[in-house]
Parts: C-alpha cells; structure tokens; sequence
C-alpha cells in the first residue's frame, strides 16, 4: 500500500489524529536527542528499594499529589 492508497479509505479524523501521533513521536524523539532529564541514581535506587520490598509511599503524600493533579 502506498501513501496515497492509505489516505483515501480514512476519514479527516482519522488523518487528524495519526498526524498529531506523528507530531508527538517527534517531539518525544527531539527531546530525547537533546538529552535526557531521568535521574539514573534515583530509578536505580527506587527500583532496588521496589525489589527488597521497603519502598513505602505515604498515603497522605500520595492523596495531597493526586488531588493538586485533579484539581489543576
């Protein structure tokens, strides 16, 4: 199937929405490119934590980060 065969059986919609997947695949990729901002000594810390079984979150943390995002 070429480009053009793949575009006449959709619908505006369906084009729409797979050219902002497009846009966001490249933004992620750019981003990516530039650098990236993950703390590795934190994942890896948090991952050994998950892994032993003493990593614990707050409920009450947990709630009040929930609710700003919620309410935002």
């Amino acid at each position: 199937m070429n480009f053009t065969e793949g575009i006449e059986g959709s619908t505006a919609g369906e084009i729409a929405m797979d050219a902002e997947k497009v846009s966001l695949a490249g933004a992620l990729i750019s981003q990516a490119s530039r650098g990236s901002d993950v703390r590795f000594e934190r994942v890896a810390a948090l991952r050994e934590a998950i892994a032993a079984g003493t990593y614990n979150v707050s409920s009450a943390s947990l709630a009040d980060k929930l609710m700003s995002v919620l309410l935002l």
